[in-house]
């Protein structure tokens, strides 16, 4: 039996950047992010840079919006014809649509429809590019989809992704937290820190003092027992940061975890439209 080709595509809010999807060989499913002034397509209309100077600027409310069920059947046509299958991972149905979308958008496929296989990373933003890595390096030494598919399902079990944001409000415009607790946050000055679990976004504490501060405390705090960490690899995700605020943060890591490699990204549009300016996180693999 000949072997298959086996295309590997993924929705934008992976936060991979271009560079590294088209090395991996990795499609992009794009996006929306809603303004008082627009709809934009993630990535070629709109960046995290432009959403974080929407929220410096003190404008209205953004909202950020998946690909429609037509939209991704018209770009699983597309990959097909140049792979026999697809696999595609979305962000974690319990903070999306996309799953949902996707897997309406098969059924719009017809005869095609068993040609293409919907994953559920359970997760978000890097989170998915750890499983993508992964994906890639499957198909490149030949594995079929089906031995790929119960890797990455096992895979996203096994994955820390937190984050923590500088002001809560765009999380209770995005409906992670009550007005109450926005609120006292709001007036103590305080930084929510937010953590995957379950495929579900939920509260995993509060940095206090000044951003710079939580931050180093944050780290402090998610690396503090080595004996549950992958340290193959890191994913630093961040929403505004300058180089020197990135400086500190690859500083603090070094001081508690040695990573072989440790990649920085700038979240998407989307991602940055759900965290809000002055957010980051880390994501990386646990032990199993």
């Amino acid at each position: 039996m000949s072997k298959q080709n086996i295309g590997v595509s993924t929705d934008c809010a992976c936060d991979l950047p271009d560079a590294m999807l088209d090395a991996l060989d990795i499609g992009v499913i794009r996006f929306y992010v809603r303004t008082e002034t627009g709809l934009f397509l993630d990535g070629d209309e709109i960046t995290a840079q432009n959403v974080a100077e929407y929220y410096r600027s003190g404008r209205g409310a953004l909202v950020t919006d998946e690909a429609r069920p037509d939209e991704y059947a018209e770009f699983f046509r597309k990959r097909l014809k140049q792979y026999d299958e697809l696999i595609h991972i979305t962000i974690s149905s319990g903070s999306s649509y996309a799953y949902e979308r996707a897997c309406a958008a098969v059924v719009q496929l017809g005869m095609l429809a068993d040609k293409v296989k919907i994953v559920d990373s359970r997760t978000l933003s890097t989170g998915m590019a750890h499983l993508l890595i992964k994906a890639a390096e499957m198909r490149d030494s030949g594995c079929g989809t089906e031995e790929m598919i119960a890797a990455l399902e096992d895979m996203r079990e096994h994955l820390h992704v937190s984050f923590i944001t500088q002001t809560p409000k765009q999380m209770f415009r995005n409906g992670y937290m009550g007005k109450f607790f926005q609120s006292v946050c709001e007036s103590l000055h305080m930084h929510p820190i937010f953590r995957m679990k379950n495929g579900k976004t939920g509260f995993g504490g509060i940095g206090f003092g000044d951003m710079r501060g939580a931050i180093r405390r944050y780290i402090r705090n998610v690396l503090i027992s080595q004996s549950y960490i992958d340290t193959g690899r890191l994913f630093i995700t961040h929403v505004g940061l300058s180089l020197d605020d990135i400086a500190m943060i690859k500083n603090e890591v070094a001081k508690r975890a040695d990573f072989d490699e440790i990649i920085v990204t700038e979240a998407s549009a989307v991602i940055a439209g759900t965290c809000g300016d002055h957010s980051m996180g880390l994501i990386f693999m646990k032990k199993y």
